[in-house]
């Protein structure tokens, strides 16, 4: 007679475990976004009568380890999202933070509600970068006016933005 050992539960989970719940319920984690996945890190306890859903919550907490909050946006400036989009971000009267993005063809600033999201202090221009973008849209990336200074078209700025950065 044989006796068969369970295995132990490091062999017994999935590398990418599925979440046990909600509407992510089946889904790997792998293919979860970002937001909830964050959600759950911060919200979800598992359950430690199912294994599945002790497998799910410490694949979560691998994640957040690994994937750090990006800082937030504590001051004004210029920025550069993922798609390479540029925005000013500025402050309203009522003390919060907004993001305008840069229409490089007309040089008007639109705001897009929900930009602020997609940026993070990682993402703020520096004045060499404010240049090199100006210089490639023939716009102030501060002010969106045309540059028509032949000096200003040279350096990518204009004189009175180049001080406010």
């Amino acid at each position: 007679m044989t006796t068969q050992f369970a295995k132990t539960n490091q062999e017994t989970q999935p590398a990418d475990p599925a979440c046990p719940v909600g509407k992510w319920k089946g889904t790997p984690i792998s293919q979860m976004p970002e937001p909830t996945l964050r959600w759950f890190a911060k919200n979800w306890q598992a359950n430690p009568r199912y294994s599945d859903s002790v497998a799910f919550r410490e694949a979560v907490d691998a994640w957040l380890i690994s994937h750090p909050e990006p800082q937030r946006i504590q001051r004004e400036g210029m920025f550069r999202d993922e798609q390479g989009r540029v925005f000013r971000v500025q402050q309203a009267q009522a003390g919060h933070l907004y993001a305008l993005m840069l229409e490089p063809a007309s040089g008007q600033f639109v705001y897009i509600r929900g930009s602020m999201g997609g940026l993070s202090e990682a993402n703020r221009l520096t004045l060499d970068q404010c240049k090199e973008i100006g210089k490639a849209i023939g716009r102030c990336v501060v002010c969106g006016a045309r540059l028509t200074d032949p000096a200003s078209v040279e350096r990518g700025i204009g004189p009175i933005c180049e001080r406010r950065l």
